[in-house]
């Protein structure tokens, strides 16, 4: 409940952190290795951990302009990882098979016309 960063360049770097780490992760290659490996798996987790201890201490001071953008660039990221996952009929992921990954893609859409609704 302590942990603030109230310093506008830092919490635009922590969010820099934040969106490259759920870029990261949203990769097929690093989904694959991340089911494959489970020293990736647990470094996985530490690292959504962290992004979301981080995410939490950002968004209590900074701009509501910064917030804004950063919740708005958030859905659309996953809007067009929705779109893709359902519109393709190839696996792009090892990990899931083509109706997974087609739900997979459903409930990305759903959970970005939901973030975008409220952060409008």
């Amino acid at each position: 409940p302590q942990l603030n960063i109230r310093e506008t360049s830092w919490s635009i770097a922590v969010f820099i952190f934040i969106i490259a780490s759920l870029i990261f992760w949203m990769l097929p290659h690093s989904v694959d290795y991340s089911v494959i490996n489970k020293s990736c798996n647990k470094i996985m987790h530490l690292n959504m951990l962290l992004s979301g201890t981080l995410l939490v201490a950002v968004l209590r001071n900074v701009l509501f302009e910064i917030k804004i953008l950063f919740l708005g660039m958030l859905a659309a990221r996953l809007l067009a990882t929705g779109i893709v996952l359902r519109s393709f009929n190839i696996l792009l992921c090892g990990a899931f098979n083509i109706d997974q990954q087609q739900e997979t893609g459903l409930y990305l859409i759903i959970i970005g016309f939901a973030l975008l609704i409220t952060a409008l």
